[in-house]
């Protein structure tokens, strides 16, 4: 069973018992603000490739490290939509090599993506975008 406290920051923070997050463990705020910095350049690559999109939107250009985007398609009933974002995000877990959720913003369904992990380098993202068999052409 999941408990509040120390085991909800190595889950956020993506440390474990490993010893690889001496930057944390040591107290050195360089570090930690340099894996910040990192993980809001890679949702803001995120956002890039998915800016000129013509099948994708973002909500916005992010200040941090969270993107929401989105598939967008005129023939899709916002009820389709959100049935098809599910989806997607169902087979992009089983995958077992990212974790995004969706959230709804306006009355819209998005992915909701948040690199936070200090391992996260802008090639997952660049992976993520072209995640084959989501169902969702991305083609970025």
């Amino acid at each position: 069973m999941w408990q509040a406290g120390q085991d909800s920051l190595v889950l956020f923070t993506g440390c474990g018992q490993q010893g690889d997050c001496a930057g944390w463990h040591s107290g050195n705020s360089r570090q930690i603000g340099e894996w910040i910095d990192n993980n809001v350049r890679q949702a803001q690559h995120l956002y890039s490739l998915v800016a000129n999109h013509p099948e994708f939107e973002a909500a916005s250009n992010p200040p941090m490290s969270a993107i929401c985007i989105r598939y967008h398609n005129a023939n899709l009933t916002e009820a389709d939509s959100k049935w098809l974002h599910a989806q997607v995000v169902e087979t992009v877990e089983k995958s077992g090599k990212f974790w995004i959720s969706t959230t709804e913003l306006k009355g819209k369904t998005w992915f909701r993506i948040n690199p936070v992990n200090f391992r996260t380098r802008t090639e997952h993202m660049e992976q993520l975008a072209r995640s084959p068999g989501t169902g969702v052409p991305l083609g970025i």
